[in-house]
C-alpha cells in the first residue's frame, strides 16, 4: 500500500497526540526533572513555560512509546537540547515537538542507548563490568587502587 507523503506524516500527528495523551508512569519524575530543565537563554516566563511543556510532551510520549525504557533522569537535558536546536522561533515551540521526539526515538534507537536502561539496567551493569575488565588488564595499578579505596 502506499501512502502520500501528507497521509503519513497525518498518521505520526495522530501518534504523537495518542502518546503525549496517554496516562504515562513516568509522568510524577518528568514533573521532577522538568523543573530542572535547561532551556534556552533570555527565554520569557510564558516562553519557558511552553519551552518545559514541549519537552513534557516529548518524554511523555516517548515513556509511552518505548515502555521498557521508559525515561530515565537526563533525558531531559537530551530533549532540551534537541528542541533548542531545532527550534526556530521560541514562540512557536509546540509545533516542534514532533519533529523532536522523532529526533529523540531515532537517536535513541540508531545509537540503541535505550538498551542500557532496561530491565534491570543490565545493559548498563555490563558496561560496567567490561570497563572494570579493561581497567584490569590495561591499567592494574589503576584497578588496585579502586579495590582497596572502594571506588570499584
Amino acid at each position: 500500500m502506499f501512502l502520500t507523503p501528507e497521509f503519513e506524516a497525518s498518521l505520526h500527528k495522530v501518534k504523537f497526540e495518542r502518546l503525549t495523551t496517554q496516562k504515562c508512569l513516568d509522568d510524577h519524575q518528568i514533573a521532577k526533572d522538568i523543573k530542572r530543565t535547561k532551556t534556552a537563554p533570555n527565554l520569557s516566563d510564558s516562553s519557558t513555560h511552553l519551552y518545559r511543556e514541549a519537552v513534557r510532551a516529548v518524554l511523555t510520549a516517548y515513556s509511552n512509546h518505548s515502555p521498557s525504557i521508559g525515561y530515565v533522569q537526563g533525558m531531559n537535558m537530551s530533549v532540551s537540547a534537541i528542541l533548542y536546536n531545532i527550534c526556530t522561533s521560541f514562540d512557536k515551540i509546540p509545533a516542534f515537538q514532533e519533529d523532536a521526539f522523532k529526533l529523540f526515538v531515532a537517536i535513541m534507537e540508531y545509537t540503541q542507548v535505550g538498551e542500557y536502561y532496561k530491565g534491570n539496567m543490565e545493559g548498563i551493569k555490563g558496561l560496567i563490568n567490561e570497563l572494570k575488565e579493561r581497567i584490569q588488564t590495561a591499567l592494574p595499578d589503576v584497578y588496585w587502587h579502586f579495590i582497596f579505596t572502594d571506588v570499584g
